[in-house]
């Protein structure tokens, strides 16, 4: 009896066994790990390192998911096993066989509540290059490295497949410059480049799903070398299937199949699915696949909530002329409290057409409540009035009640509200280049206008005389003398029930002075919009930088522009700037862009940067001690650094959340140096809404201003910035200089 009791023990424990490992195995059938892996390269000489990151895709893993151990084979032998974060690959290349080898990655992983998985393996294929060794570069002994920057290397059919070719200047001939580029798709010519820069930008058509190779054929040369080449490099890119395996290449097919799931016509409500439609759409330039995207991003329908990507596709779709996104836009201002922001997508509203007088009207009431409780604005009650009566006129009856709430508070009598009037701005110029500058505005009262004042930069102004016309109750036409830069014009009615002001800024600008240079200058200006992650994209900087070049130039700078800057043209331009400088009295680096502080440290942020980690920023970032160093050395008399760099950004905000961080840190300006951050350290700077950011705005206007020495120049451009943002955005600016400069000497 013991004995069978014995057996039956037994059974039941490998029965138990058996379901314990079947129910791990239903669920590791069902459970999915997503993994990204980065290397330095595909194509390498013998003597290199390959160097990889893994990185776990957490948005697709299991809750809790994790590394165990990453295990890397060379052709098949282990090279690597690494059980410990970042569980890198750092391999030197030695002996390797001219051709093509295989890299295995053998990854387990595991999650919350979870045993370990794997292994999940993968392959690819590392090129091992043959040295360059034909028989006249045999006897030159002479090499030549490339290095080539794509777009992506999956794509669907109808998107563009651009490629930049650079020359790595530091393991190439001295003076080693393309001669010509061929491109060939399967085998088959595309294109021939035979100038700078030598780019590929080629519109997939009636490509077939799946794996296709792209050649690229090199031509070089070099200081009294003759041409070498072809330099042959093969690449695999991939033509994706269009989703739910329809060959929906046009927007509006990828629109009807969002819309098909988002509202579940003839299938299942599957959000997942339409927001992949939408997004496709979105990236093909259609406005309302913008919009709709950007929404389901807001809401978290279909993908991860993401406020930073929603802004972007609806500033893409606002921009586009799409008016509903202007106001979603503010929505995502106002859940992230950047009210200055919010109150200027509100106003955009204002601009619906009559047919979409309801926006207008909850637009108007959205602007009266920014001044009513003081939102991204000074509070005053009169112009919250006036935005709230304007929105009640309009049938919006959430303003007819404000109104109430208001009349009850300030005066307790059942006296009606107060009427008070608006101001129209009939003739008004942002900028002149006269003097004498003439405007007129228009006045509509419903009681009794009592007074009218005009001051012009704080001085009020004398013997105002209006009359009736263009339908107003008051018009009044005037001409002013401006002073030199910013000047600020500010009217304000009295009538019966009160007091509304109006302000506008007018800059002039004289058109007869010519400014007088006795220095010789440098500049290197970078604006940075276009980034390789879409969702940190920026409207203004490559603004900002091309109207600063422009500006700097006609102020007597050798100019260096440079858009869109990868980490090889900044390391490129750095490495030449001190030999450039050296023979000029001032130097100055103006960016506009991304920018980061990572332990103390500050980074200014290349547009082809991906997978973006804190452990690896000093690979793939320029670090701003690198930038003053490169100046100091560069023995100019005046170095100055103009950072118009810690816009906030997606990549940023994460760390900021985990690090407590935000903006850039303190820099100290070394001896004869000026440092001017567009706004206070551990602050993010505003992108704008307008051409230029508010920082370039103001430098660009400053510089207009003859006579002023750089002291009071960043001053100028720091009052401004405060003024324009409502103290929202206040720059700062470190100083270590004793001489004379004027940037607009007249």
């Amino acid at each position: 009896m013991k004995k069978n009791g014995s057996v039956g023990l037994q059974k039941q424990f490998v029965l138990l066994l058996v379901f314990w490992m079947c129910s791990v195995l239903s669920v590791g059938a069902q459970i999915k790990f997503d993994f990204d892996f980065s290397f330095n390269k595909y194509q390498l000489y013998n003597g290199e390192r390959l160097t990889m990151t893994p990185k776990m895709n957490y948005s697709k893993s299991p809750v809790g998911a994790s590394f165990v151990k990453v295990k890397y084979y060379w052709d098949g032998d282990l090279i690597s096993t690494e059980t410990q974060s970042p569980f890198n690959l750092d391999y030197q290349l030695r002996n390797c066989s001219a051709g093509k080898h295989t890299l295995k990655v053998a990854v387990y992983a595991t999650g919350t509540n979870l045993p370990t998985f794997g292994p999940f393996n993968y392959d690819y294929t590392i090129t091992i290059l043959e040295s360059i060794d034909n028989d006249a570069m045999s006897s030159s002994k002479t090499k030549f490295d490339f290095v080539f920057s794509f777009n992506k290397y999956q794509l669907y059919n109808g998107e563009r497949l651009t490629m930049t070719p650079k020359m790595n200047n530091s393991k190439s001939p001295v003076g080693a410059s393309f001669v010509k580029v061929k491109y060939y798709w399967d085998g088959d010519l595309i294109s021939t480049e035979t100038q700078s820069p030598f780019n590929l930008d080629y519109q997939l058509r009636n490509c077939s799903v799946g794996k296709h190779t792209l050649k690229v054929a090199v031509y070089a040369t070099g200081t009294n070398l003759p041409t070498f080449g072809p330099f042959n490099y093969d690449y695999t890119i991939t033509i994706l299937e269009s989703i739910d395996n329809k060959n929906a290449q046009s927007q509006n097919e990828l629109m009807k199949l969002g819309d098909k799931y988002y509202n579940g016509e003839g299938v299942e409500i599957d959000y997942v699915k339409a927001f992949d439609a939408y997004k496709k759409a979105a990236e093909l330039d259609n406005t309302l696949g913008q919009y709709k995207t950007a929404y389901m991003y807001q809401l978290a329908r279909g993908t991860t909530k993401d406020l930073d990507a929603a802004i972007y596709w609806y500033k893409k779709s606002a921009n586009s002329g799409f008016l509903y996104a202007w106001w979603q836009l503010g929505l995502v201002h106002e859940e992230l409290s950047s009210y200055i922001e919010a109150l200027s997508c509100f106003k955009q509203c204002l601009n619906a057409p009559d047919e979409d007088k309801q926006m207008r009207s909850h637009a108007k009431f959205e602007i009266g409540k920014y001044y009513d409780e003081g939102l991204g604005v000074s509070r005053n009650l009169e112009e919250a009035i006036n935005w709230y009566k304007q929105s009640a006129d309009d049938g919006y009856e959430p303003a007819n009640k404000r109104l109430e709430e208001l009349g009850g508070h300030t005066n307790p009598s059942p006296t009606p509200i107060k009427n008070l009037a608006s101001i129209s701005w009939l003739v008004y110029e942002p900028t002149t280049k006269q003097k004498d500058y003439s405007f007129r505005i228009g006045i509509k009262s419903d009681s009794k206008i009592e007074d009218v004042t005009i001051t012009v930069n704080g001085a009020q102004e004398r013997g105002i005389k209006t009359v009736l016309a263009d339908g107003y109750d008051l018009t009044i036409d005037r001409t002013l003398t401006l002073s030199e830069g910013i000047n600020r014009i500010v009217v304000s009615v009295r009538n019966e029930d009160g007091i509304v002001t109006s302000e506008k800024v007018i800059t002039y600008q004289s058109v007869n002075q010519t400014p007088v240079f006795n220095d010789k200058r440098y500049a290197f200006v970078v604006g940075n919009s276009h980034y390789s992650n879409p969702e940190m994209n920026l409207a203004n900087p490559e603004n900002d930088a091309k109207d600063v070049a422009e500006k700097l130039k006609g102020l007597g700078f050798e100019v260096v522009l440079k858009l869109d800057a990868t980490l090889e043209t900044m390391d490129k331009e750095l490495s030449s700037f001190k030999d450039k400088a050296k023979d000029y009295d001032v130097a100055m680096f103006y960016y506009a862009g991304h920018g980061i502080q990572n332990k103390g440290e500050n980074y200014i942020i290349p547009t082809n940067i991906e997978n973006l980690a804190e452990d690896n920023l000093k690979y793939k970032c320029v670090n701003m001690e690198r930038v003053l160093d490169v100046m100091e050395d560069s023995q100019c008399k005046l170095k100055i650094v103009v950072l118009d760099a810690c816009r906030n950004d997606p990549v940023s905000r994460k760390w900021h959340r985990s690090t407590g961080t935000r903006g850039l840190s303190i820099m100290n300006a070394p001896v004869g140096t000026i440092v001017s951050f567009s706004t206070s350290p551990n602050h993010t700077a505003l992108d704008g809404t307008g051409r230029n950011s508010p920082y370039a705005q103001a430098f660009l206007n400053t510089l207009d201003m003859p006579n002023l020495d750089v002291f009071h120049f960043f001053q100028k451009v720091g009052a401004s910035v405060l003024d324009m943002t409502k103290k929202a955005q206040n720059p700062w600016l470190s100083v270590s200089f004793t001489g004379d400069f004027y940037f607009n000497k007249q």
